[in-house]
């Protein structure tokens, strides 16, 4: 028999919905590090052909701020703020 290759979130009966959310956001970000990370993706090998032609991200804490308008910002902020601060993704609203 071949161990299950899918994730799998377990949800208890009687969570609340920002409870829920918040595992089920935890148990999402899991599985999307674990599949894209870099050896995952290359399997942690590249060719002398390859190398220099890899289109991985660079992986560098807080960079996604630069990419982002005030706007942007702002609407995230609104919308999932406290989720990244309890996260631990921000330490404070003031990002």
């Amino acid at each position: 028999m071949q161990p299950f290759s899918h994730p799998v979130i377990v949800i208890r009966y009687g969570l609340s919905n920002s409870l829920l959310l918040k595992v089920f956001v935890q148990s999402a970000v899991k599985v999307g590090q674990e599949s894209a990370a870099y050896r995952s993706v290359s399997k942690g090998v590249l060719s002398a052909d390859d190398r220099g032609k890899d289109h991985f991200r660079k992986g560098v804490p807080g960079d996604w701020k630069n990419h982002l308008t005030k706007q942007n910002k702002g609407y995230i902020r609104e919308k999932l703020g406290s989720l990244l601060v309890d996260l631990g993704y921000e330490k404070t609203m003031n990002w």
